[in-house]
């Protein structure tokens, strides 16, 4: 829990805490040494990362982990020649990719010449893999994210069309999160709202799974966006209803979206009772959601906004040390997640923290579409500035 649910960037260390001693107590457990990776992951620590792999290569004896504990170091070492022969080698092993490697450990992305090589195994992954299959659809998702943080848009776009016309499935929650957090334009966020919107019209009772509860929040996570806040007392009722007929665990990450929306209410409205709606929120937030709940990072991202607007900057950079969940290494928004930890840790006066995470930001949107030109240019001059007064 401390990993997948961090309640402070001080948790990554209790994990490592924790993992080093069950690796002490069994160190062929490949679990640990698989978790001791992502904590120094999370920790943007390279180094950390190295070790874990070497850890790794010394249990298994693969080509394949052989390679990644080589390319690891070869990133630490900044040799881009021999990082991107060993790209090569990965994407040609088979069920792995260099991509994944990448984009799982942002302590790993250290250059702009990475960013080809990673989409040219996004591209060599996604060639292969059978349409209607398990596989295919992480693959493409991962595809679908990865563009969105490297500000291509369009290519995300298309991947996800793809699938959709493959499984005959529509990821218009996907779209309207996206048109909030991520790089999709507006016209998407409009066109997946209408969607949804007209879909629940016909919902009975018994139709509210988790995941349309959360199509539901991120309907009102939009509204919200553009000043309408409207459907909030509606969403919450119905939220409040329709938990009654679910276990607890989901009956509580159900809740936890209705107190959500109505923090953000209260925020904006100057309520009195924002601060305690959303401190209510957040206990029940920090034990972790179930799996369904698919809204997690937006959750993430509108609690820190939330604390913002309650005058609380170092709240609201504390909350998103929680981008790490389930998934684990690929994180929807990690672009959005640099930049808003950036301007926050700017505003507390932690200077090193905002230098650290405008690099990152610069570096995922190192190749993106000319339309985020502007943004890119801005966070590079506050980088600068930064930079010039440490």
């Amino acid at each position: 829990n401390v990993i997948h649910f961090p309640s402070s960037s001080e948790a990554y260390d209790l994990g490592l805490q924790y993992f080093e001693r069950a690796a002490s107590l069994d160190p062929r457990n490949s679990n640990a040494l698989l978790h001791l990776r992502v904590a120094h992951s999370l920790r943007r620590d390279l180094d950390g990362v190295a070790e874990a792999f070497d850890r790794m290569a010394a249990l298994d004896l693969s080509r394949t982990a052989q390679l990644q504990s080589a390319l690891t170091r070869a990133l630490q070492r900044g040799d881009s020649v021999a990082a991107l022969a060993l790209y090569d080698s990965l994407i040609a092993e088979p069920g792995l990719d260099a991509m994944v490697f990448t984009l799982e450990n942002p302590a790993a992305l250290v250059g702009e010449w990475q960013i080809e090589p990673i989409v040219r195994s996004i591209e060599s992954v996604r060639a292969e893999v059978i349409l209607g299959t398990a596989v295919a659809r992480l693959v493409y998702f991962f595809t679908y994210y990865i563009y969105q943080d490297f500000g291509m848009p369009e290519q995300g776009e298309g991947a996800l069309a793809t699938l959709e016309r493959a499984t005959g499935e529509r990821f218009d929650r996907m779209r309207l999160l996206d048109a909030i957090y991520g790089a999709l334009p507006e016209r998407a966020g409009i066109e997946a709202a209408a969607r949804l919107r007209q879909e629940h019209a016909s919902f009975g009772t018994d139709d509210w799974t988790l995941v349309r509860v959360s199509e539901r929040t991120a309907i009102e996570l939009w509204r919200i966006s553009h000043g309408d806040l409207s459907g909030i007392e509606d969403a919450a009722a119905l939220f409040r209803s329709v938990a009654e007929n679910f276990p607890r665990a989901n009956a509580m990450a159900i809740e936890s979206q209705a107190l959500l929306l109505e923090a953000m209410a209260e925020v904006r409205e100057g309520d009195p009772k924002a601060r305690e709606t959303l401190d209510t929120f957040d206990a029940l937030f920090l034990q972790g959601p179930p799996y369904g709940v698919e809204v997690y990072d937006a959750m993430v991202l509108a609690t820190a906004d939330t604390y913002e607007r309650l005058g609380d900057p170092q709240a609201a950079l504390l909350a998103l040390e929680r981008e790490s969940n389930f998934n684990n290494f690929r994180r929807p928004y990690g672009a959005r997640f640099a930049l808003e930890r950036g301007r926050l840790a700017e505003v507390i006066g932690d200077t090193e923290r905002a230098i650290a995470e405008y690099r990152y930001y610069t570096l995922l949107r190192s190749r993106a579409a000319p339309e985020f030109a502007t943004d890119v240019a801005e966070v590079k001059g506050r980088l600068d500035a930064l930079e010039a007064r440490r």
